[in-house]
């Protein structure tokens, strides 16, 4: 290789890398979740625009926006908040949509760079939690519209995709609950009782939540929906009120923990990986016999990983106040703990791909250096270029859905018909509207705006 044709190849490789290098998705949002902690969903908003590249949120971003499936799922969550569910529900429905088709795709360049780069140069693959809950918030949309054939085609959604994780063992119960749970209020709506009470009973025996009993009671009191799996639950005595509509009111709260990136001695690294059978099977014994000489000879030195970081602030108390009286909304989903029992499986892996990645640009670097003529002084020096330029476009994967809440509430109030006014006390600020309840009828309400 002739001078000019190793600087054409070095201007290159140094190009690709810090095209490829980038702050990462945890940077890429950290405006927006800003925002959101300071309580402000129209300036998290903003700030997802113009990472979009969209001049309004009704907008459809370029395919070019890089992490824009993800994007749109954090702008989603927000236009849930504010109220706009139309908006909301297209673009977890875009992004849904998107998501199946990645979870598919044989990224072979991507696995490529992964290893000579950063893990967020793959496709991301949104975690069973994730996916779930994308069905599940946009069943919300349409159950907040009062379109209950669009929550219905999200509650059969939502079905599959349980169906699909449960068979590969994968799959969070709590999430797994609360889905079943808002799909039965879907097709209760809709009136189909023998549907809804399935779903009911899918929740039930998973777990339930507080007051589902009372529910199922009421339907099968109210229908003759029956479950042989409750079927002695069924058989207990239950006073109707026929009268009677339902406000169902669900406060999104919090935010769940978000991936940054952060830095690791090899040697800490390595005796990590080999800590546990499960993180052994990410490495074979040749791949850390190999990481393991370059951490000697002092050419591996620090692995970049993402790590978790957890809120450490109190939940704030939650109060709703209706019909003259003073209620406390149950938590029915810690998301904060689905997201840390998923990261804390996945660690291993996360750490194995951090010390791949550290040799990788080891012998890159080495490589460059005996082409550009071995063990002289400029190639020593290309050769610690290479491999630094590497290092600092070493992004590790910070990809997650960050505005997801920490916590999800549920008050369910059966109330004769008429229209309230109802307020929403968290921490010290309070939010009033009248809600209508009709007879027979659920009036469903989301409440995220605050999320501290």
């Amino acid at each position: 290789m002739t001078v000019v044709q190793f600087s054409t190849f070095l201007c290159k490789a140094l190009l690709l890398t810090f095209l490829v290098g980038c702050g990462g998705y945890a940077q890429q949002t950290q405006r927006m979740r800003s925002e959101l902690e300071s309580g402000n969903p129209s300036g998290a908003l903003s700030a997802l625009s113009e990472e979009l590249k969209v001049a309004d949120p009704s907008d459809d971003p370029d395919a070019s926006v890089k992490n824009a499936t993800l994007l749109l799922l954090e702008r989603g969550t927000i236009l849930q908040a504010l109220g706009r569910y139309k908006e909301a529900s297209r673009d977890f429905q875009t992004a849904d949509e998107q998501l199946e088709v990645l979870d598919l795709t044989q990224d072979n360049m991507g696995n490529i760079a992964k290893f000579l780069y950063s893990d967020d140069a793959t496709v991301y693959k949104a975690p069973p939690y994730e996916k779930l809950m994308v069905n599940t918030l946009n069943l919300l949309n349409y159950l907040s519209m009062g379109q209950v054939n669009g929550a219905k085609i999200e509650a059969r959604r939502f079905e599959i995709n349980r169906s699909y994780f449960q068979e590969r063992d994968s799959l969070d119960t709590s999430i797994s609950v609360f889905g079943s749970y808002m799909a039965g209020v879907a097709f209760e709506s809709a009136g189909e009782p023998t549907k809804a009470i399935r779903f009911y009973a899918d929740a039930y025996e998973a777990g339930g939540l507080p007051g589902l009993k009372d529910v199922i009671l009421r339907l099968h009191k109210g229908t003759g929906a029956d479950d042989p799996r409750i079927r002695s639950l069924l058989e207990e005595e239950y006073t109707l009120a026929p009268e009677n509509g339902e406000i169902l009111l669900i406060i999104q709260d919090g935010l769940v923990p978000r991936k940054i990136a952060k830095r690791m001695p090899i040697g800490a690294a390595l005796t990590y990986s080999a800590s546990h059978p499960e993180n052994q099977r990410y490495m074979t014994p040749k791949e850390r016999a190999r990481a393991n000489r370059f951490a000697a000879k002092g050419l591996v030195t620090w692995v970049n990983y993402p790590a978790l970081q957890v809120d450490s602030r109190v939940a704030p108390s939650i109060s709703v106040s209706a019909n003259a009286q003073t209620y406390r909304p149950s938590t029915i989903l810690n998301v904060d703990l689905a997201a840390k029992s998923y990261f804390e499986k996945q660690q291993g892996l996360f750490i194995a791909a951090a010390i791949s990645r550290a040799v990788t640009r080891a012998i890159a670097g080495k490589a460059t250096e005996e082409l550009s003529g071995g063990g002289g002084g400029v190639g020593f020096l290309l050769g610690l270029l290479v491999q630094g330029s590497m290092v600092a476009a070493d992004t590790p994967d910070t990809r997650a859905w960050n505005s997801l809440p920490a916590r999800i509430r549920l008050l369910r109030l059966s109330l004769p018909a008429g229209t309230y006014p109802v307020s929403i006390t968290l921490g010290r600020r309070t939010f009033s509207q009248d809600i209508s309840v009709s007879a027979g009828n659920i009036s469903v309400i989301n409440f995220s705006k605050v999320r501290r």
